[in-house]
């Protein structure tokens, strides 16, 4: 009787070390979240968000630039903004209906619901709303930034200094006889006091036409 027991207790530590065993390893095994390259990304932001071209065909336009903000924490957005002799603007503002999110994290979600990283397909699951600015008083508000743009862009320093929370802000300009590309990091409006005089610009830029 007494080596029976004997039996039953080696036998029940067996199955404890091994289902002890069993968890350790499962506990251990590394969990690979699929993200997106920053290839596929950045084809991402060209498809979704197209960059104002000067058409040089049209000598009624004077220049045209690109506002492009990319937060953190949040959905990007993107300003187009021509500017036309006769001291007309054509602005055209791009954003996302789920702005809680921002890009990377909704196309890591697309990838890991679907299984495929092409980023022609996300751009259309993205469903990016774009909208033509036509209120008389954003318009005027819009005008008189553009009076201050030369005076920022002419001459610039920009800060190189990287912060892991701060916004991306990236301005293309385009004219007949200069093209200019600026790429900065800021804080969002209400806390960019201390940021580049550019930064606060384009966040104000971005309050008269999409808030």
């Amino acid at each position: 009787m007494q080596r029976m027991n004997n039996m039953k207790g080696v036998n029940l530590f067996s199955a404890v070390l091994g289902l002890s065993l069993v968890c350790v390893a499962y506990a251990q095994a590394p969990v690979i979240v699929p993200m997106v390259s920053s290839e596929t990304y950045q084809r991402v932001l060209e498809i979704i968000f197209p960059r104002n071209s000067l058409d040089f065909s049209d000598p009624t336009k004077e220049f045209a630039l690109t506002l492009r903000f990319s937060p953190v924490s949040e959905a990007g957005s993107q300003i187009n903004i021509t500017k036309h002799s006769d001291g007309r603007l054509e602005v055209v503002t791009y954003t996302l209906p789920n702005r809680s999110q921002s890009i990377s994290e909704q196309l890591n979600g697309i990838l890991r619901q679907t299984g495929r990283e092409n980023p022609e397909e996300m751009a259309r699951r993205l469903n990016v709303q774009r909208r033509v600015v036509n209120d008389t008083r954003r318009i005027r508000r819009i005008q008189q930034l553009l009076e201050r743009f030369a005076a920022l862009c002419a001459p610039v320093q920009l800060d190189t200094l990287i912060t892991l929370d701060g916004t991306s802000f990236q301005l293309w300009y385009e004219a007949a006889s200069n093209k200019s590309y600026y790429s900065l990091v800021g804080g969002e409006p209400g806390h960019d006091r201390a940021d580049h005089p550019l930064v606060r610009w384009m966040n104000e830029v971005r309050q008269a036409a999409l808030r």
